[in-house]
């Protein structure tokens, strides 16, 4: 499978769409440890998983591939060092950081080039933490909006299983819900890679089906439960060695960055 045909597979119904809540702050506690820590995040965006990082009391590092995606990242994450730049070529020395993060962007990453980058700033026992979501299709309603959302799921559970740079070290899911009413399903929906390769009359067509399937299940202004699972990967460089501790609240073990 190459780098397109990766993005292309969802994990289900996604949760880097527009209209989903922020990510709980205990999953990313988990990935990346506790602070002080040297970071990059990738994509940063909006900010909100870099003002998480910040929070925790991390040194960060903010990528951000567009000039207005920084103007708004400033003012979301004042703490955070800002740098224009994408994954593939990074403005940042060799082994320099500790961890690289990856939230909602890790979906659009082109990982084949991404890679040889990402553990080129890495220092020797470094990790890269990757946090993403996805709705629990075990839920029928779930599963009827992955098919309008017009996402499948992945040939594996280890998206680096491809990789000769990188393997998955250990990973965590959380669990977490979201209220969505009629018009947050309806935006959902828009917002997703169906809607966005249709023409105008079906993708209203689209829409009208996301706004039916609501009604169908006659929540009206109660609102359906969309229940969230958060899963946190860490993957290391092969042949680099992290010092891991055990952690009471861990249930396992927590890698030290120190």
């Amino acid at each position: 499978m190459d780098a397109d045909d990766r993005r292309a597979r969802g994990a289900g119904v996604k949760g880097a769409s527009t209209g989903v809540a922020g990510l709980p702050a205990e999953a990313i506690a988990w990935l990346v440890g506790s602070g002080p820590t040297r970071m990059l995040e990738l994509g940063a965006g909006a900010g909100g998983l870099t003002g998480l990082l910040c929070g925790l009391g991390h040194d960060v590092i903010a990528a951000e591939p567009t000039p207005a995606g920084l103007t708004g990242l400033r003012r979301a994450a004042p703490q955070a060092h800002l740098v224009l730049a994408r994954a593939e070529d990074l403005p940042v020395s060799a082994s320099s950081v500790d961890i690289v993060v990856a939230g909602p962007a890790y979906e659009g990453l082109d990982l084949e080039r991404s890679l040889p980058e990402i553990a080129r700033v890495l220092r020797p026992g470094g990790v890269f933490a990757v946090v993403r979501r996805a709705g629990d299709d075990k839920v029928p309603w779930v599963r009827k909006v992955a098919a309008l959302v017009g996402e499948v799921p992945p040939d594996s559970d280890d998206p680096f299983e491809f990789s000769d740079i990188v393997t998955l070290a250990e990973r965590r899911s959380f669990r977490q819900w979201q209220r969505f009413f009629r018009p947050t399903l309806v935006e959902f929906v828009a917002a997703g890679a169906r809607a966005a390769s249709l023409a105008p009359e079906a993708r209203e067509d689209l829409l009208s089906e996301a706004g039916a399937l609501y009604d169908s299940y006659g929540r009206g202004p109660d609102g359906l439960l969309m229940p969230w699972i958060v899963e946190c990967l860490r993957a290391r460089v092969k042949g680099s060695t992290a010092v891991v501790t055990a952690d009471a609240t861990d249930d396992g073990l927590l890698i030290d960055f120190s």
